[in-house]
C-alpha cells in the first residue's frame, strides 16, 4: 500500500484528550508533502514523515494529556464558494508526544479559529544536545 493511500485510508480518529474525532483531511497530507511556501519537502523529510504515519492514529487514540499547545495568528488559505482566499486566523497547534516501538514521536494537531481540529504532522522528537544543535531520532540513531 502506497503511504499516501495509508493516510486517505485513516479518515477519522477519537481522541480521548479532546472527547471527539479528529480528521486526517487533506491539509495534513499537503503539509506532510510540502513546506509552507508551497515547495515539495525532501525526500529524506518525506519519508521519515510517512514512516512514522502509522503511529499517529494510535498516539492520537490513547492521548489523554497534550503536552504543548500554541496559539498564534496566521495567514490561512480558506476556501469557500469556489475561491480560494488568505486570511488571518487564529490557528491552535496541539502537541501529543510518545514513546512506540523504541520511537520518540510528536504528533501535532491543527485548529483553526474554532473550527474541527485535524491531524497536521508526525515527526521524530527533537532534543537539543548540550552545544544547542538540535538532533532528531534518526541522527540518535532511533529510527
Amino acid at each position: 500500500m502506497l503511504k499516501t493511500d495509508f493516510y486517505k485510508s485513516i479518515i477519522k480518529v477519537n481522541c480521548p484528550y479532546f472527547q471527539q474525532e479528529i480528521a486526517f483531511n487533506s491539509k495534513g497530507l499537503n503539509h506532510l508533502k510540502f513546506n509552507g511556501q508551497g515547495r515539495a519537502r525532501t525526500i529524506e523529510e518525506q519519508k521519515v514523515s510517512f514512516n512514522l504515519l502509522k503511529y499517529a492514529p494510535e498516539i492520537i487514540s490513547r492521548s489523554h494529556t497534550v503536552q504543548g499547545i500554541l496559539v498564534q495568528q496566521n495567514e490561512e488559505k480558506i476556501r469557500s464558494l469556489g475561491e480560494t482566499k488568505v486570511i488571518l486566523s487564529k490557528v491552535t497547534f496541539y502537541e501529543f508526544m510518545a514513546v512506540l516501538d523504541d520511537k520518540r514521536i510528536k504528533v501535532i494537531l491543527k485548529q483553526l479559529n474554532d473550527g474541527n481540529i485535524f491531524f497536521w504532522s508526525v515527526i521524530p522528537y527533537w532534543k537539543k544536545t548540550q552545544t544547542g544543535r538540535r538532533v532528531d531520532s534518526i541522527e540518535r540513531g532511533e529510527l
